[in-house]
């Protein structure tokens, strides 16, 4: 045997030897891979039931000021009503005023919820996104 065939035998066994080791560590990587994306599934499912509660908590927010408006509505009503029949005093009119200035804030406060809600619903979206793609 000539010595560059003598080299050839002896550099199989080390090719192999090298693949096994590239592919043992690349199979850890893979694991190590495979376990963040568990984490970080983990946490978005929690992020994910997280913004279910919210969302159920200001839709009961939302029904709840939705109420409260449909009240103010009819008291709202019943104060134009008095004002047409000629009743309409001071008392009223700092009472008109009173409840024109609630209906006020429930509107904003409405809006505001709204717009938390589609911003949750938003994130939902990206999440269940997110979670597909892993």
């Amino acid at each position: 045997m000539n010595q560059s065939s003598i080299m050839k035998s002896l550099e199989k066994p080390y090719a192999r030897t090298s693949q096994l080791h590239l592919a043992r560590r690349d199979m850890g990587r893979l694991g190590e891979s495979r376990k963040v994306a568990e984490v970080e599934r983990a946490q978005a499912e929690t992020e994910l039931l997280d913004a279910r509660k919210m969302v159920k908590e200001l839709s009961s927010r939302i029904e709840e000021l939705n109420s409260r408006l449909s009240v103010q509505n009819q008291d709202l009503e019943k104060l134009k009503t008095a004002k047409r029949g000629g009743n309409w005093g001071d008392p009223q009119n700092n009472q008109h005023s009173k409840v024109v200035a609630e209906l006020g804030y429930a509107k904003e406060e409405l809006i505001k919820l709204k717009q938390e809600m589609a911003s949750i619903i938003e994130e939902k979206r990206r999440d269940r996104a997110r979670d597909r793609n892993l």
